[in-house]
């Protein structure tokens, strides 16, 4: 394969998703969405609650503002939308509205919630 071959290849074959966790990503997210190959945005919730002084408040009315701020500025320009959810249940709402890439769970929670099945199961 020719160099030019591998860089169109992998051009196509790579997927830009910029994560919008702080004010400064929310003040500047039309100019984010306007780059060119940026596919999508992730929020990351409670990462931004934390970065807008409401730590784990992800029902707060300015993060809950914050992300329908990147809501609309993705969808003005076509970007996919991203959403972090600890439980399929809080990832639910955003799928409704749209979003695609949906990330469920953290590596931690996963194994505690094996560790207590196991308990449960040496317990039964």
């Amino acid at each position: 394969m020719s160099f030019t071959d591998y860089l169109t290849k992998a051009d196509n074959e790579t997927c830009v998703v910029i994560q919008a966790e702080t004010r400064g990503a929310i003040e500047h997210i039309e100019e984010i969405v306007a780059i060119k190959d940026v596919d999508a945005i992730l929020i990351g919730p409670y990462d931004l609650s934390a970065n807008l002084g409401y730590t784990g408040e992800i029902t707060h009315p300015e993060v809950v503002a914050a992300i329908d701020k990147v809501e609309s500025a993705c969808k003005q320009v076509g970007v996919k939308l991203g959403y972090f959810g600890v439980n399929a249940e809080s990832v639910l709402p955003y799928r409704e509205k749209g979003f695609t890439l949906l990330t469920i769970g953290v590596d931690s929670l996963f194994v505690l919630n094996s560790a207590q099945l196991l308990l449960d199961e040496m317990n039964a």
